[in-house]
């Protein structure tokens, strides 16, 4: 995939914009001086942001720990809250680290949406966009995340944030809108199915259908803290409802992890992974604080934040893991600035540092990165642009795991009123809850290597009737008779082996009884749908592809509900026939 968007010039390096007005010269000499003082490097006229040519990291494990509208100040005041001296945080320690600019695609202030977009993907975008190309055609754009996937790598996304909040989205979704809550979730748990996902509830945070892609589901402290992280290899924990108030906040639920706590499970069940991960963690109550002008809440959040980072730090050097600092790369960063805050007076350990706010959003002061491990030297220096962090991280050597997408070969529907007519060859597959009409769908897994292991599997359908998706929901479920499009009628399955119930309706001869996928509903017909197979139904397909269960493909019918609206899908031709498309990783990698 290409990545043709250029980083942005910066403006300034010492230059804060609020939303309205530009801060009095004074302002910005502070802030040189509070540059200078946390170690970051400043020059006394605007300077371009570093272009890197295109690069790749061989580290094992890629850990980005990411501090939502964290600037220079925040770090500033967080060391003086922590410890009472500023420059002492954790990742400030860090030998390597520099400045990086952020603006959106269109050269203003950006949001996190688009920031994370960049960081995760190289491209710049609009404000609000998750990993589509806009401006431009709308296509998905590979990140980090799915790149280490397809690695054959474990993934996690950890957050005290919503869990579709836009910053962990951007690694994990494709969605033309940041708002776009319940299909962000249903693209992480169907789509880049990380094997972490760690988070604020709510917000799109769908437990059934987490479960369904087989997903091990948590909703409080005291469960996540029981999982057996040896064992467990996908989880998705979604804690209270929104942002998960930092530890210390007055009235706080004990039953809410802190951010410490699920970076240590992530950690944990991750680094089972033999062939390393990919880590992605954030801190959103720094952003959210910052735009509520909310000195306490802040320094609560920048503590709990940097007790994070050293939970990780501790890991990598614990020496019963296989991670150390020659195959590591951690880095810390932020996406934007939020509130233009400027530090004062510091008022010593665990006290409130005093500080103004110019700003309840976001401006363009440029953010500070740390980085500790390999490749960390490039991290160092003069300024970078947030599209650096892809071009930095983007893992070497050829993908492991790949995707295809099929085109069904065999397509035709049963028709009770027409008991033995054939309809292989209908631009039209009906089925209808009655039940008096049923869809047939089969793929030729051929192209599927023997042995493969299947991560996702999704199908996608033309709906060609206006009047159905109305609602109604039918059920997917494997056969298990042969047919084929000549001699599949109502009463015959072929022409020596009628359905055990006509119409491929019973449940021990005709076929399974365990539903693989729900049909897609609502929307403006025509249009494409898509559907992805739940954990049932991965391992269907898993089995047709070891040669375990014969491959007889599906059938689609509501069995249960004798009033289900109609369903009628394209298959005029192989551009609008029913698809199938699999990411699976390769027999030697899996």
């Amino acid at each position: 995939m290409s990545h043709n968007n250029s980083p942005k010039q910066s403006t300034g390096r010492i230059m804060i914009l609020s939303t309205e007005t530009i801060l009095w010269p004074w302002l910005a000499l502070l802030l040189i001086l509070a540059l200078v003082l946390a170690g970051l490097p400043v020059s006394a006229t605007p300077e371009p942001s570093r272009t890197l040519a295109p690069t790749s990291t061989s580290a094992k494990y890629v850990i980005i720990l990411h501090g939502d509208g964290m600037g220079p100040q925040h770090v500033k005041a967080g060391g003086m809250y922590v410890s009472g001296t500023p420059g002492t945080l954790p990742f400030e320690m860090f030998t390597n680290k520099t400045t990086m600019t952020h603006n959106n695609a269109t050269g203003a202030t950006t949001d996190s949406a688009a920031s994370a977009t960049a960081m995760a993907t190289g491209v710049k975008v609009n404000n609000g966009v998750i990993s589509v190309r806009l401006p431009g055609d709308g296509a998905e754009l590979t990140s980090l995340l799915e790149l280490h996937r397809d690695r054959a790598r474990s993934t996690g996304l950890v957050t005290e944030d919503s869990m579709t909040d836009a910053s962990p989205a951007a690694y994990g979704a494709h969605e033309p809108s940041r708002n776009n809550t319940s299909a962000i979730f249903n693209d992480f748990v169907t789509q880049s199915r990380p094997n972490v996902l760690l988070g604020g509830g709510g917000n799109g945070f769908d437990t059934t259908l987490a479960a369904s892609q087989g997903y091990t589901v948590v909703s409080d402290r005291t469960a996540l803290l029981l999982l057996d992280t040896e064992a467990q290899t996908r989880v998705a924990g979604g804690f209270g409802s929104g942002l998960i108030p930092p530890a210390g906040q007055v009235g706080r639920s004990a039953t809410l992890p802190t951010l410490p706590e699920m970076a240590d499970v992530a950690l944990k069940i991750l680094d089972n992974d033999p062939d390393g991960f990919f880590l992605f963690l954030e801190h959103g109550g720094i952003d959210k604080s910052s735009h509520a002008n909310n000195g306490l809440d802040l320094m609560l959040s920048m503590a709990e934040f940097s007790a994070a980072v050293q939970k990780v730090l501790n890991w990598v050097d614990d020496p019963t893991t296989t991670a150390d600092w020659a195959n590591t790369i951690v880095i810390v960063l932020a996406d934007h600035e939020t509130g233009g805050m400027i530090v004062t007076v510091n008022n010593g350990q665990g006290q409130v540092p005093t500080m103004s706010w110019t700003s309840t959003g976001h401006t363009q002061t440029p953010v500070p990165v740390y980085a500790k491990g390999l490749g960390a030297d490039q991290i160092t220096g003069a300024q970078i642009d947030n599209t650096t962090i892809f071009a930095l991280l983007q893992p070497g050597g050829p993908a492991l795991c790949t995707a295809v997408t099929l085109t069904a070969g065999a397509d035709t529907w049963l028709d009770a009123a027409n008991p033995n007519a054939t309809h292989g060859d209908d631009a039209k597959l009906v089925a209808d809850g009655s039940p008096d009409n049923s869809i047939l769908l089969k793929w030729d897994l051929s192209a599927i290597p023997t042995g493969s292991t299947i991560n996702s599997a999704t199908m996608s359908f033309h709906i060609q009737d206006p009047n159905d998706q109305s609602g109604s929901a039918f059920q997917f479920y494997a056969l298990r008779r042969n047919w084929s499009e000549a001699n599949a009628t109502w009463n015959d399955s072929d022409t020596s082996a009628p359905w055990g119930t006509v119409g491929a309706q019973n449940a021990t001869s005709d076929r399974y009884t365990t539903a693989l996928a729900t049909s897609p509903t609502g929307g403006a017909p025509p249009t494409w749908a898509n559907t992805a197979l739940n954990g049932d139904g991965i391992a269907q397909v898993q089995r047709w592809i070891n040669g375990a269960d014969p491959n007889y493909g599906f059938a689609i019918q509501d069995y249960a509900d004798a009033t289900s609206d109609g369903f009628r899908l394209n298959a005029f031709n192989s551009t609008n026939a029913p698809r199938l498309a699999v990411h699976y990783c390769l027999p030697s990698m899996a």
